[in-house]
């Protein structure tokens, strides 16, 4: 028998056709309640052709809405309230001076439906329904136990979206999870405040609070994501300043917040974002903006600048530029950009770690030729850009001046670079150094790091006549 009602007939079901004729019913009544009053028995026989041509036109007008969008022929629109009204003054205008019970019925049915419209509209206006809608979605959140404490996966949740929405006018129920609720509430509130356009000073101060003095990094990250829409330079210099946080999650969600008018905000942001980026504790970060952030070409300038100063900040800004120049080539905006990157790639006046970054992502788009990569075998060039080439040409196919230069690195009393360069050989010639390819290579103060170099220099002075075509595993 349920089934019965889930089932489909022609036009849909019947509860959907129930609820189209209730939909049509507020356009029709002005119209059916003039045709009404057509059939009384007036005194004044022509006050059945006026009510019948008021009736006609009314149902014309009514037709007319139906066939329009969804907007106008919605029960509480406009365009029904006007039908309601005209239908009033016309049955005002033809009885002036009769009383029947029949017009006072009418005219009270007519004047009550747009006055509930018009209640309706002031209530929502008001932000009543909302804010009783918001606080019913408070209390589902929390209660619910499963909540989980990455904010990156409450953000998707579909209560929380809800939540969300119906936080459009008043934040004030989230701020009442935020200040008294669980760690996974918390960060459920502050994900449905992420980029809140309407908060007040004092939800700015609650939320910025729980961003400093809050123990759980998702708590941290979440309140700085809600906070992404403020425009003041000291709440924005505060919010930066969490780019050095302890917990890698908040940083990401800080550099994140900061893509929002971040030409704007650069001035105000600058020194920290620098400082950030040349903090040895972060150095394993990577790019501070992933490959789906846009920068502005102004910021894209100091970048570059910024890898010529060598060390971390150097590496970190290449990576940054790497991840906005890939952007570019997905996106396929600019069709001269690979043309662009491979020259700066060839140029041995750009900083080596831009090259290397950018090498490394031509060579993943395919945009770097066996001649491009040969000119980067030649000597004069960086032992890393070396290293570099001569993985990406073994990994097409042999190449004997490719094995030779590893054999040249293998030989520098370098110990990063020996082990860089013993991963290389191990992964392309199938010499066994002794490197678990599967996982991170070895720290270099570590006896295996030492071990490894030794072994992969020993192999760098060897003599194979055929090294490509004979590997050799480096004996126990």
């Amino acid at each position: 028998m349920p089934g019965y009602f889930v089932n489909n007939m022609r036009g849909g079901s019947w509860v959907l056709q129930f609820a189209k004729v209730l939909r049509i019913i507020p356009l029709l009544l002005p119209s059916l309640i003039l045709a009404g009053a057509m059939g009384r028995p007036w005194h004044e026989s022509h006050l059945h052709f006026y009510f019948g041509v008021g009736s006609v036109l009314l149902f014309i007008v009514a037709a007319i809405i139906l066939t329009c969008g969804s907007s106008w022929r919605h029960w509480a629109s406009p365009a029904v309230v006007m039908l309601h009204l005209t239908a009033l003054g016309w049955l005002i205008f033809g009885t002036r001076n009769l009383l029947d019970w029949y017009v006072a019925l009418s005219q009270s049915a007519l004047l009550i439906f747009p006055l509930l419209v018009l209640a309706i509209q002031t209530l929502r206006g008001s932000g009543v329904i909302e804010l009783r809608r918001a606080q019913l979605l408070a209390e589902v959140i929390r209660r619910r136990p499963d909540l989980p404490t990455d904010f990156r996966l409450c953000r998707e949740l579909p209560d929380v979206k809800a939540f969300r929405d119906a936080l459009g006018s008043d934040p004030t129920p989230a701020m009442v999870l935020v200040s008294r609720g669980s760690v996974p509430v918390q960060v459920a509130a502050l994900c449905a405040l992420e980029s809140h356009k309407k908060l007040r000073e004092w939800h700015i101060d609650l939320i910025l609070r729980s961003a400093q003095k809050s123990l759980e990094p998702a708590v941290r990250a979440a309140a700085i994501l809600a906070l992404a829409n403020v425009e003041r330079r000291e709440l924005v210099e505060k919010l930066a300043e969490f780019l050095r946080d302890r917990a890698l999650e908040v940083r990401q969600a800080t550099a994140a917040a900061m893509l929002h008018r971040l030409e704007d905000r650069w001035p105000w942001i600058r020194a920290v974002v620098q400082h950030a980026l040349a903090d040895p504790e972060l150095a394993r970060d990577g790019p501070l903006w992933q490959a789906d952030a846009v920068i502005p070409q102004d910021i894209v300038a100091e970048l570059h600048g910024w890898t010529a100063a060598g060390g971390n900040l150097g590496a970190r800004a290449a990576a940054t530029l790497a991840a906005h120049y890939r952007h570019m080539l997905i996106d396929e905006s600019d069709s001269t950009i690979a043309i662009e990157l491979r020259r700066l790639i060839l140029n041995r006046q750009i900083p080596m770690a831009l090259r290397h970054e950018l090498a490394q992502l031509l060579d993943q788009h395919g945009e770097l030729s066996v001649a491009d990569l040969e000119t980067l075998l030649h000597s004069g060039d960086a032992a890393p850009i070396r290293l570099f080439a001569a993985d990406a040409l073994l990994g097409r196919g042999e190449h004997l001046e490719a094995v030779q230069t590893l054999r040249e690195l293998a030989r520098v009393p370098n110990r990063e670079l020996a082990v860089a360069t013993a991963s290389v050989v191990q992964r392309r010639l199938s010499v066994d150094l002794g490197l678990d390819l599967e996982n991170t290579l070895p720290s270099l103060h570590t006896r295996q790091a030492a071990e490894i170099t030794r072994r992969v220099m020993h192999w760098a002075t060897e003599e194979f006549a055929h090294p490509l075509s004979e590997p050799a595993a480096y004996p126990g």
